[in-house]
């Protein structure tokens, strides 16, 4: 176990995070292999097609603790990651693997309602909480300026969910209940994430692109993933 201080301000450059999304297949990940990269949920699902393994993992979702094939793909990920955040509710329910960091979070409960959230929620201080509200990207979008990187690129970020879970993801049957998945909500709640992320990490002087080929987030400015090749 990693001690979280130990990370403040610890890295340089650029870091990419890795969302889930349907454009994500199409995305050479192999140009991410010797770069910083974050990645959250089954990202372990594409790991057959790619050489790339995330260095860090997010595993601060309630999926970490419920037993089944989503908790296999996350331990699966959190395998394969050179470093994984967990929340620290979790850690007495779950077997973690590999190296890992606890972190307290926060506005993960029912209770978390979308007209409270604002600014607040964001934390500039990830050693001492971090918010998971809407995403568990967010939590990626509060640690990687607070560990030193700085710009920050987005792929697999489509944020055009569709009802019934189709083709919401970088794989069919990523979604295990589909018809429990309420698409307008969730494009509301993540739209409305970005849209905090985004005003905060600006304050910060923290440049953020998305390069994601598509979708419908649009909070932050485009570029074009291909002029990041080395």
């Amino acid at each position: 176990m990693i001690d979280i201080r130990d990370l403040e301000g610890a890295f340089s450059g650029p870091a990419w995070l890795v969302g889930n999304g349907p454009s994500l297949a199409q995305f050479p990940l192999d140009f991410l292999d010797t770069t910083y990269s974050f990645a959250t949920g089954r990202i372990a699902r594409i790991f057959s097609d790619t050489t790339w393994r995330p260095l860090f993992y997010i595993a601060v979702s309630t999926d970490v603790v419920r037993p089944g094939v989503i908790q296999d793909d996350i331990y699966e990920a959190m395998r394969q990651a050179d470093l994984s955040f967990v929340c620290d509710e979790w850690l007495a329910r779950i077997r973690c693997v590999g190296d890992f960091v606890p972190i307290k979070c926060k506005h993960g409960s029912p209770d978390a309602r979308l007209e409270d959230f604002d600014d607040t929620w964001f934390s500039r201080h990830p050693d001492r909480w971090v918010s998971k509200f809407g995403s568990s990207m967010f939590v990626a979008l509060q640690l990687a300026p607070w560990m030193g990187f700085n710009p920050l690129y987005l792929i697999g970020f489509d944020l055009d969910y569709k009802p019934a879970g189709s083709g919401n993801h970088f794989v069919p049957g990523y979604t295990i209940n589909p018809d429990e998945w309420d698409a307008e909500g969730e494009n509301e709640a993540q739209q409305r994430t970005h849209q905090v992320a985004y005003s905060c990490l600006f304050g910060m002087g923290v440049e953020v692109y998305n390069c994601t080929n598509g979708g419908e987030l649009d909070v932050y400015p485009r570029r074009d993933w291909r002029e990041l090749l080395p």
